[in-house]
């Protein structure tokens, strides 16, 4: 979302903008955060699995039912009429609810748990969960690209904070009443009320004509044409940055090998969050033409010297709580930290460089790189006749993450020099 920021004039609100988007977005991932702390504690090691995974699949879902063009309307919404904006966002909304019904329905299908025996009204919740989960997700995507191409950055960063403290909290809740099936179909639930903020936020963005002036759909051309490669390269990022999650089996939820993935999980989403503000201020520093090529390699040795030093030392609290808590952080959640550690350090070496190609035009370049890495996740074990297992598909990340990394130097590199 922040790739296709369009900043105001000034350097004086150019500055604000960015403090204000990096506070909502700060505040947005220490909810999810803590929440998944909260979560991890209250479910057993089995049902937090079921949750992790099953919200990813929600994730990627998320990604596929918004079509790209949540970052389309980013692009085009400023240059349309209020009634074309009213098209334009209801063509959006109805595209989106018939793809999450159907990625919704995926997610039920490929969520790798046992299918009850009996049917009944948790179970037929449970079902409904998702695709309601996937439609609320995509229709707060829309909202923040539309309040992104209005330039409204506090109303963007405050819809971001209400939706995570929302739905986290309802999910919560969920993990008190139950098992993983009520994280889910609270969270479903949470999107009637988040639906109220959406609406408050979207109103006087579709305000200006008189109420009873029809919705003009000239817009929805240009929109549909502009989201193809956004969407091939957001599917692409998400099925490439989630693969681990995607090849789990039934025996792994089980066993609770999916469960110490997840408490391992923790190091990276948490290191993560850790690209945000080098990230941000790359992209301004470049769209602004005040940093050069050997500026943004010293700023991306920066951000790797500080992802790394966390990454190593989460190694060694994760083999404190292995000694603390062997039951529930056993030796497998040991050896995933350390895996995990390593792709957080890996991705953090390209982090900077990665953001900000779609800056300097290199858009299609960067979508073929990590389209080779997904791929190359794919073919790999079948090629070498290598298991699809979880430890097989996070080396096969980190190895195709050293290749992801060269790639994007290289563009970065010849795209600034260009310029």
């Amino acid at each position: 979302m922040l790739n296709s920021l369009k900043f105001p004039a000034s350097d004086k609100s150019k500055i604000k903008a960015i403090a204000t988007l990096f506070l909502g977005n700060s505040g947005s991932m220490a909810i999810y955060m803590v929440s998944l702390v909260i979560l991890g504690a209250i479910l057993n090691k089995v049902d937090f699995g079921y949750f992790r995974v099953g919200y990813t699949y929600i994730t990627i879902s998320i990604s596929v039912a918004l079509l790209g063009l949540n970052t389309s309307i980013t692009k085009r919404l400023p240059e349309f009429s209020v009634p074309q904006k009213r098209g334009v966002i209801f063509f959006c909304i109805i595209a989106s609810l018939c793809a999450a019904f159907v990625s919704g329905a995926a997610i039920y299908a490929l969520m790798p748990r046992e299918k009850p025996n009996s049917f009944d009204v948790v179970e037929f919740l449970y079902i409904f969960s998702f695709p309601a989960a996937v439609f609320g997700g995509a229709l707060c995507q829309i909202t923040l690209a539309v309040l992104q191409a209005e330039n409204k950055f506090h109303e963007y960063s405050r819809f971001q904070f209400q939706w995570r403290l929302i739905l986290f909290s309802f999910a919560i809740f969920g993990g008190l009443v139950g098992n993983s099936a009520h994280v889910f179909i609270f969270m479903s639930v949470s999107y009637v009320i988040i639906l109220f903020y959406i609406y408050l936020h979207l109103r006087p963005v579709l305000t200006g004509t008189p109420v009873n002036d029809r919705m003009d759909f000239s817009g929805v051309y240009g929109v549909v044409r502009g989201a193809f490669w956004p969407l091939a390269a957001i599917c692409t990022s998400a099925f490439y940055g989630n693969a681990e999650f995607l090849f789990l089996k039934k025996s792994d939820m089980v066993t609770g090998l999916a469960g110490s993935y997840s408490y391992a999980s923790f190091i990276f989403i948490g290191g993560a969050a850790l690209f945000l503000p080098f990230q941000t201020y790359a992209g301004s520093m470049i769209v602004t033409k005040r940093m050069g090529l050997r500026g943004l390699l010293k700023l991306q040795l920066i951000c790797f010297c500080f992802v790394a030093a966390i990454a190593g030392l989460s190694t060694f609290f994760a083999r404190l709580l292995n000694y603390i808590d062997p039951n529930r952080f056993d030796i497998n959640f040991v050896d995933f930290s350390y895996m995990v550690a390593i792709k957080l350090a890996l991705w953090g070496a390209y982090a900077v460089t990665g953001s900000v190609l779609n800056f300097i035009g290199k858009e299609f370049e960067a979508f073929l790189i990590v389209l080779l890495g997904l791929i190359v996740i794919i073919v790999a074990p079948i090629v070498f006749d290598i298991p699809y297992e979880l430890r097989s598909i996070l080396m096969l990340q980190i190895i195709t993450g050293v290749f992801v990394l060269i790639g994007s130097k290289v563009l970065v590199i010849s795209g600034l020099r260009k310029s």
